[in-house]
């Protein structure tokens, strides 16, 4: 059977998300009480096996390039079976399932992945009460996730993966997202590195030079990056 999902260009990634309605604008209220002009619903996006498998192929790539290509210095690559990938509950379960079948489908880099649990598994096996995977003392972890907001989540997972496992040479060495509003987050990023396919602000532009907006959206996104944006 031929394989029809390959790998997305950004812009291609930005019209996925654009076509699935995954993009929004209008005025949405975030977590942290701001209103914004737009929003990232993921979930739209990986509502159908073309969307998670696209997305997934997008984040192997970027994690293959950034961290497991043979060429990257050696202080740079991250020795395949030391890494653990792992995706905060509940949107970052099926983008770490298939950002590893899409490393090992495209790149044949056997990793290591799992998630937590919201609540706790009171029944059966007690090994994965709060975590799913085999994570090992020792390893590189990547936290995978859909958007980078304020960063919340990726510190609670940080926190519960450490306080599961009672490891203590574990390595964080990223956080790698599908999309980086770069407004904020700022504590996660003083504890790791973060990284993303797309950042927001370049999505608009390439929103703006294809006609995919408005020039009313691109205006309150200007205005609204201004104040809040880590670019200034």
């Amino acid at each position: 059977m031929q394989n029809k999902v390959a790998f997305l260009r950004t812009d291609e990634l930005i019209k996925l998300l654009i076509d699935q309605q995954a993009l929004l604008f209008g005025e949405f209220t975030l977590k942290s009480g701001v209103k914004s002009p737009y929003y990232i619903n993921m979930a739209k996006a990986v509502k159908t096996a073309e969307g998670i498998a696209s997305i997934g192929m997008s984040l192997a790539g970027y994690v293959y390039a950034n961290f497991l290509e043979s060429s990257l210095p050696e202080d740079r690559r991250v020795d395949p079976a030391k890494l653990f990938i792992f995706g905060p509950a509940y949107k970052g379960i099926p983008l770490v399932a298939a950002t590893a079948f899409a490393l090992y489908e495209k790149f044949d880099v056997n990793v290591r992945w799992g998630f937590n649990r919201k609540e706790a598994k009171l029944h059966g096996d007690k090994d994965d009460t709060y975590m799913m995977g085999d994570l090992h003392d020792g390893d590189n972890i990547i936290l995978l996730d859909d958007v980078i907001t304020s960063g919340a989540t990726k510190l609670e997972a940080k926190e519960q993966i450490e306080t599961a496992t009672g490891f203590k040479n574990l390595k964080f060495v990223a956080v790698v997202a599908v999309l980086d509003r770069f407004e904020g987050a700022l504590e996660i990023r003083q504890q790791i590195d973060v990284y993303a396919v797309l950042r927001m602000d370049q999505v608009m532009k390439t929103c703006k030079a294809n006609n995919w907006v408005t020039g009313a959206q691109y205006e309150a996104f200007d205005e609204y990056f201004k104040l809040h944006g880590l670019v200034q």
